[in-house]
């Protein structure tokens, strides 16, 4: 077994330990309120309600925080406090797909979206929430191959010190499963990332075979004495998270 216990250190001083279970928050698949001039996404009604039980950690997509949650510093007009932030990237909100285990479908017309934007996002966060920041990712735009996305990230990684980043790494071509062996030969250009990521429909058609990539990677990373802590995107599930701790996660999100 694979299953750990991780101390992540923040640069704010904050210790964040592994496994951690975040709740994700999507206006994708949800209605719209129109609030003045802006439309309101149905989910920030969601965060106000459980607002007080969201203590440890929490993922916010930047795509909504950019166009349909109000200002971030709102957030501090209810009782918000969770330990850490995850700021997603809006791959998830860009792609035109839905997963099979969302309850709700109500169309919208996918925004205008670029690093720009989401750097934009970054420029405005408040000091006083630490962030870890996803590496970025659109759901339309043509996949690039891992040492792309390694550079794209170790851009953000130098540009935003004061965050942590979580490299989440995407097939090189839309539509595809991750490439493990791709993933494992290039093991060694991931040590920068204090948190890689992996989202767990990319790793394979069933449950076993997830679990068994998730293993190669983590005993990949053991192997060049990276301890980063693997997060699994999409999954947030009572006892698939459990067998993919067993074989080496240790966040989930969903």
């Amino acid at each position: 077994m694979l299953a750990r216990s991780s101390n992540i250190q923040h640069p704010s001083g904050i210790t964040i330990q592994t496994p951690v279970l975040v709740s994700s928050f999507s206006s994708k698949g949800f209605r719209f309120i129109k609030n003045g001039k802006k439309q309101q996404s149905e989910a920030f009604e969601l965060i106000q309600v459980t607002a007080e039980a969201l203590t440890e950690a929490v993922l916010l997509s930047a795509y909504d925080l950019n166009h349909y949650y109000p200002s971030i510093k709102s957030f501090r007009n209810f009782s918000f406090a969770p330990q850490v932030l995850f700021i997603d990237s809006g791959g998830y909100e860009t792609l035109e797909d839905y997963d099979f285990s969302e309850a709700y479908r109500h169309p919208a017309k996918i925004k205008k979206w670029d690093l720009g934007l989401y750097e934009k996002v970054l420029a405005q966060w408040p000091p006083y929430y630490p962030a870890i920041i996803v590496s970025y990712d659109h759901g339309s735009e043509r996949r690039v191959d891992l040492r792309k996305q390694i550079e794209s990230a170790e851009k953000l990684r130098t540009k935003y010190p004061s965050h942590l980043i979580d490299f989440l790494i995407k097939p090189g071509k839309k539509g595809a499963m991750l490439d493990i062996n791709e993933i494992i030969s290039n093991i060694s250009l991931l040590k920068n990332f204090p948190i890689i990521g992996l989202t767990e429909k990319e790793l394979g058609e069933s449950i076993l075979e997830r679990m068994q990539n998730i293993k190669k990677v983590r005993e990949a990373l053991d192997s060049v004495s990276n301890k980063a802590p693997i997060h699994l995107f999409g999954n947030l599930d009572p006892l698939s998270s459990v067998l993919y701790f067993l074989s080496g996660a240790e966040i989930f999100d969903g």
